[in-house]
């Protein structure tokens, strides 16, 4: 779904008077009667134009211009063909049927005379601009919206020039070029201040806080937004109503206020709905279905992006069609109704595939890897994590290419420009010559320069990523490490229930060892663990320590009630190889109990984990200290290489329990952080 509702429509004034529809229709029969077809065309085309410009009966000025068109294109009136093409167009934008209305504008731009009909080009332009909004083409859009705004320049238009630096500037916006979209708005705003044009006025300030909106700066977004506000026309509504409670109603949203922007949303949602705005509609639907997504309301979540999952269906745009289906899936994974789940991203990665849609497939790829990684298909998962990260790639070196293409676009537009100089005047040719040699070879010294910059630039940045990859692949070799003495006394100690028949506890210990091999290898893909994860990992180990043992300890996990486990992210088995070094020089030496406890202090998690035995200084056993130094080797830099990735500032000390240097109790002190910051 787009990021926000646009309002980029043009309300076109007609001066001219149309006759009452009755006297039209009386005419068309008088016409049909003498077979007088040219008046007849010319009388069936005046009332397309009421119904477009005065009832605003769009699908009836559809049925009137179809009919008239056959006739002027018969008879080759490029001049009544070039309006009639215009107005199917129009009526083509307003009832969304936006692939039609471009194929129309086409149409009208081949017949309208460049020289004598400059403002309707204008206008086809403009409306061009809006359609290709609509069919998620902003690069289009921007080039239709420059050629008005040169035409308006040209006829000295006010208007026009208010509303296509407008419109430029709401789709720099869309296509992330701040900088290009504030220049535009900018000039926009001057001039409708001058010429005291509120609409537009209204729009600019719209669309200047929605630049702020896409900067994180929800305060000063809201500043224009309330501006825009005090200006607006509550007698009547239009789609700038419905854009600007929408806007309001998503800034609400990003301050957390969301029964403010619920309000805002149904207020939008309304209007969009009395109007018949099918785009207004089907936005403001998943709007709303992403807020209780938020709240957790899943129902209503999956009620919302159904309703604009059918209104999308009838406008065409497959892309937000995939975008609202992607979101159901993941409404159907957190309520575990896997096999829906399976069966809409299937069509999204379908339909995504041959329509060569980029985004809705990466996020359908990641959704994939939930799923399966949820249902305890890691092969599958890791399928889709890869076709996830390859997407995720080539997004960004088509960025790259585009860079690269920019320059070089812009060098030839150099070269080009020198070229119209030097042929400009015969007189200097020599001298001309001679500049434009030296000019040419500055060129290619600074475009060879600007190349290599970029070359390197690129280079250094692949490096980057090739070392963040390297680190993180050393972040699952470590998580993923577990002491290879356990795996092979778990392995002895089922075999020795086999041996003894002890059927049942072996089937037990098997299951456990299983699962907490399952936990292993899941914690081992994911850099990022809450709380509650590593604790039950921690338990499920432990617990498998005790049968393994026949229980010869007793353990104890203790968290202080102001930790709120679920919400509080934590390096995935960060914890693990001190509790099996517990186990293997506590408890095997004679101790009999272990206590794992988390604490907040000064919003910084802190933890102890202590046993009861000899003490690591006194444990006799030569192999075991050196598996020991070897597990805190791997200790000490997984938290090197936490503290470099995500500035986690871990710490942690080794100390005997007690006075008498027997017990062992680790500290470990982390940042607090929930899943909200």
């Amino acid at each position: 779904m787009k990021t926000k509702i646009l309002i980029l429509y043009l309300v076109f004034t007609w001066t001219q008077s149309f006759s009452n529809p009755d006297s039209l229709y009386n005419e068309i029969k008088y016409h049909k009667e003498q077979q007088a077809h040219y008046q007849l065309a010319l009388t069936q085309l005046e009332l397309a134009k009421h119904f477009y410009f005065t009832e605003r009966n769009y699908d009836s000025t559809c049925l009137y211009t179809e009919k008239v068109v056959n006739y002027f294109t018969q008879h080759k009136n490029d001049k009544k063909l070039g309006y009639t093409y215009k107005l199917m167009g129009y009526a083509h934008n307003y009832i969304e049927s936006y692939e039609k209305a471009l194929q129309y504008f086409d149409s009208a731009l081949v017949y309208l005379h460049p020289k004598e009909q400059r403002l309707s080009i204008l206008q086809v332009h403009t409306n061009q601009g809006i359609a290709y909004n609509f069919v998620d083409n902003p690069a289009k859009a921007i080039d239709a919206f420059k050629k008005a705004l040169d035409i308006a320049y040209a006829l000295k238009d006010t208007s026009q020039i208010v509303i296509n630096n407008l419109n430029t500037g709401i789709m720099y916006n869309v296509a992330g070029q701040i900088s290009e979209a504030a220049e535009y708005l900018i000039k926009s705003i001057e001039l409708a201040k001058q010429t005291q044009d509120t609409t537009n006025l209204i729009k600019s300030y719209i669309e200047l806080g929605d630049i702020y909106v896409n900067q994180d700066k929800t305060d000063q977004a809201k500043t224009y937004y309330m501006q825009a506000l005090d200006m607006l026309d509550t007698t009547s509504f239009s789609r700038t109503h419905v854009s600007l409670y929408d806007v309001l109603g998503y800034v609400n949203e990003q301050q957390k206020q969301f029964s403010k922007a619920e309000d805002w949303y149904q207020k939008a949602y309304n209007i969009s709905k009395q109007i018949n705005y099918k785009s207004g509609m089907a936005q403001l639907l998943y709007r709303m279905g992403i807020l209780h997504k938020v709240k957790r309301e899943w129902q209503s979540a999956k009620s919302d992006f159904n309703s604009a999952l059918k209104i999308e269906k009838q406008i065409g745009s497959l892309y937000d069609q995939l975008v609202l289906k992607n979101e159901l899936a993941d409404i159907y994974i957190q309520i575990k109704s896997y096999e829906r789940a399976e069966k809409s991203l299937n069509e999204v990665i379908n339909q995504a595939n041959e329509n060569d849609l980029i985004r809705p497939l990466k996020q359908a790829h990641k959704l994939m890897y939930q799923y399966y990684k949820q249902t305890g298909a890691g092969t599958r998962a890791l399928e889709h994590y890869e076709a996830y990260r390859q997407i995720d790639d080539s997004i960004y070196n088509v960025q790259q290419i585009e860079i690269v293409e920019s320059l070089r676009e812009q060098y030839e537009t150099a070269e080009k420009e020198q070229t119209i100089i030097k042929l400009n005047t015969e007189k200097t040719l020599k001298e001309e010559q001679i500049k434009r040699q030296q000019q040419l070879l500055w060129s290619i010294i600074a475009s060879a320069v600007f190349l290599v910059i970029i070359l390197v630039l690129l280079y250094l940045q692949f490096k980057r990523k090739t070392a963040l990859k390297r680190i993180q692949i050393q972040q699952q070799l470590f998580r993923a490490q577990l002491n290879p003495h356990f795996i092979f006394n778990a392995l002895n100690a089922i075999k020795g229930y086999i041996t003894a028949h002890k059927t049942d506890e072996a089937a037990e210990f098997l299951t456990d060892f299983s699962s907490l091999m399952r936990q292993t290898l899941e914690s081992s893909i994911d850099e990022i663990n809450s709380l509650a994860t590593e604790i039950e990992l921690l338990t499920a180990y432990l617990k498998l320590q005790q049968m393994r043992l026949e229980h010869e300890f007793k353990f104890l996990i203790d968290t202080a009630s102001e930790i709120k486990t679920e919400n509080t992210k934590f390096p995935a088995m960060l914890l693990q190889p001190f509790v099996e070094n517990a186990v293997e020089h506590g408890i095997k030496n004679g101790g009999s109990k272990i206590e794992i406890n988390f604490t907040e202090i000064n919003n910084r998690l802190a933890i102890t984990i202590s046993d009861d035995g000899p003490g690591i200084e006194n444990t006799k056993n030569t192999s075991t200290k050196k598996h020991h130094s070897r597990g805190m080797e791997i200790i000490k830099k997984r938290m090197q290489l936490l503290n470099k990735m995500a500035g986690w500032e871990i710490y942690y000390a080794t100390e005997p329990l007690n006075n008498n240097q027997t017990g062992t109790v680790v500290k470990i002190d982390l940042a607090l952080i929930t899943l909200f910051d």
